[in-house]
């Protein structure tokens, strides 16, 4: 993930965060959480997978929109959370969205998952 305080993160940013994501499958989405961010812009960086290098093999890769982060002035009680508390109500998110969060996969198995859902596509 890149910043930038007030410019475009992938023309000016800097890198704050490095990781890795399962593969998604077309037309899916993810959920990406992240904490302690300041006010300013971020941008994902998402590198594609090998099989979607270009003619000389050069790795592909695509931004995320910018996402703008506004801080509010006055400042919000800092209670902490119990154990099995969450920041989110489970009814704020998706189904879909709930059952990945459930049913996490390692990425081995996303990945073999996504290879099979590629060969099914293909014999379609």
């Amino acid at each position: 993930m890149y910043f930038s305080a007030d410019g475009t993160p992938s023309d000016s940013g800097t890198v704050v965060e490095n990781g890795t994501l399962f593969p998604i499958l077309e037309n899916d989405t993810n959920v990406v959480v992240f904490s302690d961010l300041i006010e300013g812009h971020y941008q994902l960086k998402v590198n594609q997978r090998p099989m979607y290098q270009d003619e000389e093999g050069t790795q592909q890769f695509v931004w995320s929109e910018i996402l703008t982060v506004a801080c509010e002035d006055e400042e919000q009680p800092n209670e902490e959370l119990e154990e099995n508390e969450t920041l989110t109500d489970s009814a704020d998110i998706p189904e879909d969205i709930e059952e990945k969060i459930i049913e996490k996969k390692s990425p081995e198995e996303e990945l073999k998952e996504i290879q099979n859902e590629e060969k099914r596509h293909k014999r379609a």
